[in-house]
């Protein structure tokens, strides 16, 4: 989500001061906690899903309901063009149809754009307790839970296939965006310019050339994302084999 125009002014939230690092800590504990959730029944592991939803969503129509009561709506700005804006109703919708290219988008992609964003929030002068502060956090925080609930809890996971899909449908979103940023003037996805707080993008470069090492980390955080899988495959296969007699 980006900033626009704010008729606020406000020092902002301070990096790593205790209004970022306790939504981060929360979150954390949260992920740690999942592999507890495995107790619960199907019943309950709806009731969990439509309850990530329906925050998610709420989250995300709270962001447009505050933008339009403070007159700063518009199309250079709050579309759903952003990277964790679309996996907004990306990850809402996977958690409601539980559907393995949707997962696979959300939990590759989605998961590690959303801990950039968290590490690097992108709030303006807003800090807490401003109802800014708290849908940030809040859709945030649970385009990373979600994602990893349907995999440690429900036993969901990407293949090496679906790397290629991902990547390749990252590009192709990429490029329709950028067309759109060109044509109404933009910063969707940060692809015209940097944002105007601090982020990764600040070390890598100037535009276009930071688009380029983009594309290097697209491909390393996917990578890494599969990582696990990838060696828990491997370790089974190694396990499956018959012993050699001497």
């Amino acid at each position: 989500m980006e900033i626009g125009v704010e008729p606020e002014s406000g020092p902002g939230l301070a990096l790593f001061g205790w209004s970022h690092l306790v939504p981060l800590l929360l979150l954390a504990a949260a992920v740690l906690a999942l592999p507890l959730a495995r107790r619960l029944d199907e019943r309950h592991r709806a009731v969990v899903r439509w309850s990530m939803v329906s925050a998610l969503w709420l989250a995300e129509i709270g962001w447009h309901v505050w933008y339009l009561a403070t007159g700063q709506w518009n199309v250079t700005i709050a579309l759903p063009l952003h990277l964790c804006s679309i996996f907004v109703w990306v990850t809402g919708a996977t958690l409601l149809t539980r559907k393995s290219p949707l997962f696979e988008a959300s939990y590759l992609l989605g998961v590690p754009g959303a801990v950039q964003a968290l590490l690097t929030p992108d709030i303006g002068p807003y800090d807490f307790p401003h109802v800014r502060w708290l849908i940030y956090f809040i859709s945030h925080g649970l385009l990373v839970l979600a994602p990893l609930w349907l995999a440690i809890v429900e036993g969901f996971r990407p293949t090496l296939r679906s790397v290629a899909r991902v990547l390749i449908g990252g590009n192709v979103v990429a490029a329709v965006v950028f067309v759109v940023n060109q044509a109404i003037g933009s910063n969707y996805m940060f692809l015209a310019r940097k944002p105007g707080s601090a982020s990764l993008l600040d070390v890598l470069g100037p535009w276009p050339v930071y688009l380029v090492w983009l594309e290097v980390l697209a491909l390393i955080m996917v990578g890494l994302m599969y990582v696990p899988y990838a060696v828990g495959d491997r370790f089974r296969r190694d396990r499956s084999r018959p012993a050699v007699a001497p």
